[in-house]
């Protein structure tokens, strides 16, 4: 279980993708489009707005380009942090 997270933390996660995008194909990445829905999912309300202009149709996604380190799967990480209950 994580805590969910506020539109401020929604917009600041999905900036910090933007800024980290150093390729065009990062956009279609699907490491990128992974992160965004998990940000819409752990949102506490609809962050759809937020995350929609960084999100690609289905056609223009693909695989990992393997970049290392992977920046949106370090967000990634830091979003499904667990709650310590």
């Amino acid at each position: 279980m994580t805590t969910p997270l506020s539109i401020g933390q929604a917009r600041n996660i999905v900036e910090k993708l933007r800024n980290s995008m150093i390729r065009d194909e990062c956009r279609g990445c699907e490491c990128l489009q992974g992160v965004l829905v998990q940000i819409e999912i752990h949102a506490s309300q609809d962050v759809t707005d937020i995350t929609g202009p960084l999100k690609v149709p289905l056609g223009q996604m693909h695989s990992c380009l393997g970049c290392d380190p992977c920046p949106p799967a370090e967000i990634f990480g830091r979003i499904c942090r667990p709650v310590k209950l």
